[in-house]
């Protein structure tokens, strides 16, 4: 993750842009909050899209630990790379799609096109790899797990099928700057499934 904040930055000084408003969803949301927590004074405005603060994780909870079951098999090498492609995806459309058939869904149909790639999938599933339970030091946690404090806004979806509200209504405890809580009514996938409904919010929370 620190890798990924680098090339945030990086893109930041490139573009010559001192401070921005940044919107992340799922794992972009989990690289917008670590930006802003460790580097404050690069990131105006901040939108988490899904996914909360990372000090805020309920996986304790049982209905988080039941939404993250997947991940008990996205972690070991290869199994996932093995289990998700066959019968035409058939396993990522009812887990990730509610079981979208191929021509139902353009979302859906363009994901499995992507993943499709060759080393899509396994560069797909090393950001999970990558990031979870890996060890950090005292001060990388310190800096991933710090109170944000520009204005934010949490957006979560009452059908997200990977994660629980909590997550995202407990993150308030770890913004110190003005906070926002906005709760839609669709599936996980928030940015194609109620774009016109996080467009709006999106207006009006960053002009």
């Amino acid at each position: 993750m620190n890798v990924l904040v680098g090339d945030l930055t990086g893109l930041l000084d490139s573009t010559g842009v001192d401070r921005a408003a940044v919107v992340g969803h799922d794992w972009g949301a989990v690289l917008a909050w670590r930006l802003a927590g460790s580097l404050p004074q690069r990131v105006d405005r901040l939108v988490a899209v899904s996914v909360g603060h990372p000090a805020a994780n309920t996986n304790g909870a049982p209905d988080q630990q039941e939404r993250s079951r997947y991940l008990r098999w996205f972690l070991p090498p290869g199994v996932a790379e093995r289990m998700l492609p066959r019968d035409d995806w058939r396993l990522f459309r009812d887990w990730g799609w509610h079981g979208a058939e191929r021509n139902t869904d353009p979302n859906c149909d363009r994901q499995i096109d992507d993943l499709s790639r060759p080393g899509a999938l396994t560069a797909g599933l090393n950001w999970y790899r990558a990031n979870l339970g890996s060890a950090l030091s005292t001060e990388q946690q310190d800096k991933a797990m710090a109170a944000i404090s520009c204005p934010t806004m949490g957006v979560w979806s009452a059908g997200d099928q990977f994660l629980a509200e909590a997550q995202m209504t407990r993150s308030e405890q770890f913004v110190t700057g003005p906070w926002r809580y906005e709760r839609l009514t669709c599936d996980h996938w928030v940015p194609v499934h109620a774009a016109d409904e996080l467009g709006h919010l999106l207006l009006d929370f960053l002009r």
